[in-house]
């Protein structure tokens, strides 16, 4: 049984007429008609009393009324359904801590002007376990330092920025930067195992072996004890660091080309890549656009879960 023709029927019923529920349905009389006498076939029932140009419910129409109004609302609410589904999704995003900012949050809300159906679910992490998350299907996109290995042809990388590694000191430094580092209390930066060291990287290229007095992954952390006169330390240039206001200071280590790659890492499942390109866009520019460009490939309301 057609619901269309239970509509049609119902539109008759309502208006009072064939002819009215033609109008209201854009069909001709002719097929509304039709529709009638086919429901009244596989019924095998008189559905509609003619008199003229008006028409009345039956005895039989009149009991199977109720039935027919709620199939027919039924069907409205399935197709409601299934276009909200459409429209309507949850952007299960996942990022480190050095990356979560008033911007950053900012930039999020402008994807969601972007794309008002989406609600970002953003969960905060390391990149090993974030990394992890995505490829178990529990994360869509994550926003972390580039892996020191071949990625899953499931997964798409978009590199965001090159973040240099930098001397952090509470005093600006004075005289050879290696002097400079061995007299001073060292504090390391230790990223996840599958994330390239740079600042490793740099102490073995100076064949310099420093003695931690600590080592941590968080540069929030470093940052602060820094701050206190706790030491110094290597760190990339995280986005934070351009408002490090009086409490340390930045140097940039001349001559050397170490950076950390920051990668939004986008689970291809999810089946969105407009929206994707249009977040790459923003994280790189701030800025959105009407027709997403191809963006830089590498080897909406906001829920914020911290893990």
């Amino acid at each position: 049984m057609d619901s269309r023709f239970l509509k049609s029927l119902i539109a008759v019923i309502d208006s009072g007429s064939i002819a009215e529920a033609a109008r209201l349905e854009h069909l001709t009389a002719a097929a509304i008609s039709q529709r009638i006498k086919a429901l009244e076939i596989e019924l095998n029932v008189e559905l509609l009393c003619r008199n003229g140009p008006s028409a009345k419910a039956t005895e039989a129409c009149l009991r199977i009324l109720p039935r027919a109004r709620q199939i027919v609302a039924e069907v409205a609410s399935l197709k409601a359904d299934i276009q909200n589904a459409e429209l309507a999704s949850t952007l299960r995003l996942g990022l480190i801590p050095s990356q979560l900012s008033a911007g950053f949050l900012n930039k999020i809300d402008r994807l969601h002007q972007a794309f008002p159906f989406t609600r970002v679910s953003l969960s905060q992490n390391t990149s090993r376990l974030l990394y992890a998350s995505l490829v178990k299907g529990e994360l869509d996109a994550v926003i972390i330092e580039e892996p020191d290995f071949e990625l899953p042809k499931t997964i798409e990388a978009f590199l965001l920025r090159r973040e240099p590694l930098v001397l952090l000191s509470k005093e600006p430094p004075q005289g050879d930067l290696d002097d400079y580092l061995r007299s001073h209390r060292y504090i390391e930066y230790l990223p996840d195992p599958f994330i390239a060291n740079i600042a490793e990287q740099y102490l073995s290229s100076k064949q310099l072996q420093l003695k931690s007095s600590c080592d941590t992954g968080s540069l929030q952390a470093i940052k602060m004890m820094v701050a206190d006169g706790g030491g110094v330390s290597l760190v990339p240039r995280w986005q934070d660091l351009d408002e490090i206001g009086d409490d340390c200071v930045m140097t940039t280590i001349p001559n050397i080309n170490l950076a950390r790659n920051i990668v939004l890492l986008v689970a291809k499942s999810y089946g969105k890549p407009d929206l994707f390109e249009q977040l790459h866009l923003l994280l790189r520019t701030g800025q959105t656009q009407a027709e997403p460009t191809q963006p830089e490939r590498c080897t909406m309301q906001v829920r914020l879960a911290v893990a």
